[in-house]
């Protein structure tokens, strides 16, 4: 017995298949379109034959990105559409210019009346064009080792590019760099200068010449007219050919260390006494480059003590801003670029642990400052136990 006729009529809508789920803002020069494709089912879950056609219409709901307004909503063409010969329906996503969330439905009006809707389909528009809010450059590290020593890798320089909307621009958005100093990759897609999906961007800085010891290759200003500071740029191109930059102050440390203790000048030992089983005043170190700049990060300063092995009883440390067991390491950080308290200047103190009184004996102190790619200083001094 052949099925009822009003077993073979329109009773659902699939979701078939979505040519994209993300598409992009207007004019990037990205996908700006998704597909998406429905089969209208009979009650059996087969598709609608090819005659009667069912008319479908598409209802669209945008939820935009609230906190940036104006621009164009998405659409839907055609607005509606009728079953082929597979029982199927296809609408086009346009964007516009705003990001947000697009969901689509199909609905189709049966006598009845009835009306048949298909599940929500959701469609991501994001990635606008770059805006300058949002971009921003990064090395990998703020001071490092200047041509002297051929560090490798090179220092690297990372760009995040983000739209308006605070999403990341299409992937392969091109960002071109210049340096004030040295040589910086960019350009060719080896070298990563242009934006991962992430909106990312990657090139190395070659510490080769010019360096930024004479003018224009250095900033004269930024670092108190002190030299071996120096810009990198990273630039690309917005809306309506708007540029978008950013740039960043590095610094390419040069040897040799110059060391400073209790302010008595470059290099000069200083006399230290303290009383047994008491504590030494605080005294202050200061280290620079050569140029006065700040060593830079990984640098380590530790400090060891040595007393006659003859006497027992006897315990020495360090107390402040490193210990005996507790050296010092500059940290890879913006703030690390100018002088200052935990960066150049330290202070510690010698402190006597010992069970036994050792007054009117002598013990060593030993700095190690190891600036890895520049050099390293080893400053000892003795400390008279009164």
């Amino acid at each position: 017995m052949p099925p009822s006729p009003e077993v073979k009529k329109a009773a659902q809508i699939a979701y078939i298949s979505t040519s994209a789920s993300d598409i992009y803002i207007a004019g990037v020069g990205a996908l700006e379109n998704a597909v998406v494709t429905y089969e209208v089912r009979d009650s059996l879950g087969f598709p609608v034959e090819s005659t009667p056609r069912y008319g479908a219409t598409f209802a669209v709901n945008f939820f935009p990105n609230v906190n940036v307004g104006g621009g164009t909503a998405p659409k839907v063409i055609p607005s509606a559409d009728s079953t082929d010969t597979q029982g199927r329906l296809h609408a086009s996503i346009v964007s516009g210019t705003q990001a947000g969330v697009i969901e689509l439905v199909a609905q189709i009006a049966l006598p009845g009346p009835k009306i048949i809707s298909s599940q929500p389909v959701r469609i991501t528009v994001h990635a606008g064009f770059p805006d300058q809010n949002h971009f921003t450059i990064l090395p990998s590290r703020w001071v490092f080792p200047s041509m002297d020593y051929m560090y490798a890798p090179y220092p690297r320089f990372t760009v995040a590019v983000g739209d308006t909307f605070s999403n990341p621009v299409p992937t392969g958005t091109a960002v071109y760099f210049h340096t004030q100093a040295g040589i910086i990759q960019t350009g060719n897609q080896d070298f990563r200068a242009y934006t991962d999906i992430s909106g990312l961007a990657s090139v190395n800085l070659l510490t080769v010449n010019p360096r930024p010891s004479v003018l224009p290759y250095y900033d004269n200003t930024a670092l108190s007219g002190r030299i071996g500071g120096h810009w990198v740029y990273a630039q690309t191109q917005g809306k309506n050919g708007k540029t978008i930059a950013d740039s960043v102050l590095v610094i390419w440390n040069k040897g040799p260390i110059v060391w400073n203790l209790k302010g008595l000048g470059p290099y000069v030992y200083p006399s230290i006494s303290m009383s047994s089983f008491g504590a030494s005043d605080t005294i202050g170190l200061v280290v620079k480059d050569v140029n006065g700049n700040p060593l830079c990060d990984g640098t380590t300063i530790s400090v060891s003590i040595s007393w006659p092995t003859s006497v027992t009883g006897l315990a020495f440390d360090c107390s402040g801003d490193f210990t005996t067991t507790r050296p010092f390491a500059v940290p890879n950080a913006a703030y690390a670029r100018y002088p200052g308290n935990r960066v150049t200047n330290f202070v510690f103190r010698i402190v006597d642990n010992s069970t036994t009184n050792f007054a009117g004996g002598q013990i060593t102190v030993t700095l190690t400052i190891n600036s890895p790619g520049v050099e390293e200083r080893i400053v000892s001094f003795p400390v008279t136990i009164l």
